[in-house]
């Protein structure tokens, strides 16, 4: 069984990370593997934008190694939706 991997969150036109999350042991061959990451990224760009966010369009792996995700998501305004490109960078996490 392989390690927990962790992933830095970025929104591209924020050009900035926004956190860290866990995504479990992750396998590139399993596709069920993009859909379990949803629910820990909705949480976290849920906090961020302080909103609803949707998937748009599941994740698509970048690089294998280290690991990069791209998902195009919605995000659910009071005004208007509008749409985000996040990138989950494989990150260490140290923890004491």
């Amino acid at each position: 069984m392989g390690k927990k991997k962790y992933v830095n969150l970025t929104i591209d036109s924020e050009n900035s990370q926004i956190g860290v999350i866990e995504i479990g042991v992750f396998d590139v061959d399993n596709p069920n593997n993009l859909i379990e990451i949803e629910k820990p990224l909705i949480q976290a760009l849920t906090e961020h934008f302080d909103c609803e966010v949707k998937i748009k369009r599941s994740g698509v792996i970048i690089k294998q190694f280290p690991l990069k995700i791209e998902y195009y998501v919605v995000v659910c305004t009071d005004g208007e939706d509008y749409n985000e490109m996040v990138t989950l960078d494989e990150t260490w996490l140290y923890k004491k």
